[in-house]
């Protein structure tokens, strides 16, 4: 494949993407003037994506990931037209229920194109190391993270919601072009496709709880890669608290306007990249179990900053260095898990984990939605921080005794 037109799209793709990220929630407070609402509405529209993750990775198995990616491209185009036309036919008073179902469906295709693209990247760039590939791809999620909040402010402070919702809808078009161009004379690999025919083949004999079932046995009887999915889990419910609870932060706690939102996420993007570049560099230097350590104590670190400080600076140093971390953790059990997963089963494998992976993020929603009654967000926040970090010292520890990897990747992880 192309290299300059697939991160060109992937970086058009990952801009619309967070213009939505940035709008949804900057909206739903304004509406509500709620920090438990805002809490709610993120576990809503974060709830279907992690449902559909499972049936995501089957789909990824059975059917040649570059249709799926260009699928799922177009189907996020067509959602944001209809949120548009949906405004126009209902009126503001359903803006609420319109944003949050927009963000959910936009997440079903993404989902779906992301596994699809975990299962094409080892055979599209296979002459490159997976974890330096994997580092490009953070470095790119980044980039956008950078660009896309501010300019979403941008439009935001100077047009209407349907504008962000209409740009958003021109760079998934973009992206969809892009990468098209970049899988011109790309054919997937024989070798893929053969494994994607077999696999098929095998599927259409099994039902949907079978193919699950599959993917499940082998998740726990695989202790390493059990461990690496509760690690994620537990670094998900700081990330998850963190993304439920910013914007309203920002424009409630600290009496802020939307464009310190975006540059909240801005200065946590830049410094992911600034990680996720020493993490290429050193890549091959640093033992993966060393990336693991140290991005899951960061973030626990920033995520007890985040959740402690009174005043702005310390909230937004704390909530850097959660985002910034998070891509090199990112990096860490993608590796891990490309490694230990055969490759006849990743797609569906990959979807079962992300299922475990992301439950903990509208978990995160939800506790702090339910508890804000009787204690404040940050309190809350506290005690899931206090969690991450003891359960995840136990968890790095049983990895330690986990099985080996068994796929052709296992150099990969040392």
């Amino acid at each position: 494949m192309s290299i300059k037109f697939f991160f060109s799209s992937r970086l058009a793709v990952s801009l619309g993407d967070q213009f939505l990220l940035f709008v949804v929630p900057i909206m739903v407070f304004q509406i509500t003037q709620s920090i438990a609402w805002s809490s709610f509405a993120f576990a809503l529209e974060t709830i279907p994506r992690v449902i559909y993750n499972p049936f995501a990775g089957i789909i990824g198995d059975r059917y040649p990931p570059l249709k799926v990616v260009k699928l799922s491209l177009w189907l996020r185009s067509v959602f944001c037209v209809a949120a548009i036309v949906g405004s126009w036919l209902l009126g503001e008073q359903a803006l609420l229920s319109i944003i949050i179902i927009l963000s959910a469906l936009v997440g079903l295709a993404s989902t779906q194109g992301f596994i699809s693209t975990e299962v094409l990247l080892p055979h599209a760039f296979k002459q490159t190391p997976f974890a330096r590939v994997q580092a490009w791809v953070q470095s790119v999620d980044q980039l956008s993270i950078i660009c896309g909040p501010l300019l979403a402010a941008f439009v935001l402070q100077y047009f209407s919601w349907q504008s962000v919702i209409t740009v958003a809808c021109g760079l998934f078009a973009v992206g969809q072009l892009l990468f098209s161009f970049s899988s011109n004379g790309f054919t997937a690999d024989d070798g893929l496709q053969e494994k994607a025919r077999q696999s098929g083949l095998s599927a259409n004999n099994q039902s949907v709880i079978q193919q699950l079932q599959r993917s499940l046995d082998f998740l726990l009887n695989n202790k390493k890669l059990l461990s690496v999915v509760g690690q994620t889990a537990l670094v998900n419910l700081v990330f998850g608290a963190a993304m439920a609870t910013a914007a309203a932060f920002v424009s409630g706690k600290f009496l802020l306007p939307a464009t310190s939102y975006g540059l909240l996420q801005m200065m946590g993007a830049l410094t992911s990249i600034a990680v996720l570049s020493l993490t290429a560099l050193f890549v091959n230097k640093l033992a993966l179990k060393t990336i693991g350590y140290i991005s899951f104590s960061c973030i626990c670190f920033g995520g007890a900053l985040y959740a402690l400080g009174q005043n702005y600076w310390l909230f937004f140093i704390g909530f850097m260095i959660v985002l910034g971390f998070d891509g090199m953790f990112n990096v860490y059990i993608r590796t891990t898990r490309q490694a230990l997963i055969p490759p006849s089963d990743y797609g569906k494998t990959t979807g079962v984990i992300i299922f475990f992976n992301n439950s903990t993020k509208p978990v995160a929603g939800l506790l702090i939605g339910a508890f804000s009654g009787l204690l404040s967000a940050e309190t809350v926040i506290v005690a899931l921080v206090l969690c991450c970090a003891g359960l995840g010292a136990v968890l790095f520890a049983l990895a330690e005794t986990g099985n080996e990897v068994v796929s052709s990747e296992s150099e990969v992880v040392s």
